[in-house]
């Protein structure tokens, strides 16, 4: 599956913020949009990307007066991106390698969309959901394929054997199902 789908499925808005904007007012619309990054935009574009662990991690460094700093202080600028075209397999691995829970999906020098950790395991159960409903259903043609062959061949050997009525051949192909 591409990223594309991934997209195509939950939707392709981003929450942004600017640089300049405070920290305290970050955690506001974290809490108001229920996300957990945001992607800082300028006029030349991506900027850079901040999340609730940079937050945590320069509150427990600088203490309470850091709520008051710009974005700009805090944000991670070497942003890890991805294309739609790209797999979300691949994503997974660069999400892993780099430690990352949130890439933004650029396309063409444009901000498209970003894709969570949590929208790469939903994706991925989905995909083996899939795979063990298209399993199942091979199976079960396999066993009910191979069942109805079973009862048409001893159903053919009872006819043809003398003495041996509709009857017989419906008791017998009865027991067999049992």
């Amino acid at each position: 599956m591409r990223i594309a789908d991934v997209l195509k499925n939950k939707g392709a808005a981003v929450s942004t913020i600017t640089a300049d904007m405070i920290v305290s007012e970050l955690l506001a619309s974290l809490v108001a949009r229920n996300v957990g990054a945001m992607v800082v935009v300028s006029s030349a574009g991506l900027a850079g990307i901040v999340s609730e662990r940079d937050v945590v991690r320069k509150l427990h460094e600088h203490g309470a007066d850091m709520l008051d700093w710009p974005v700009s202080e805090i944000m991670t600028t070497r942003v890890i991106t991805c294309t739609p075209g790209d797999s979300v397999d691949s994503l997974s691995g660069l999400m892993t390698t780099n430690r990352v829970r949130h890439v933004p999906v650029v396309e063409d020098g444009q901000l498209v969309g970003i894709v969570s950790i949590g929208d790469v395991v939903k994706t991925r159960m989905e995909e083996l959901q899939a795979q063990q409903e298209q399993l199942e259903a091979y199976i079960t043609r396999l066993v009910i394929g191979d069942s109805c062959r079973e009862m048409l061949t001893e159903a053919y050997r009872l006819r043809r054997t003398p003495g041996r009525g509709t009857a017989a051949v419906s008791h017998r192909l009865r027991r067999s199902r049992r």
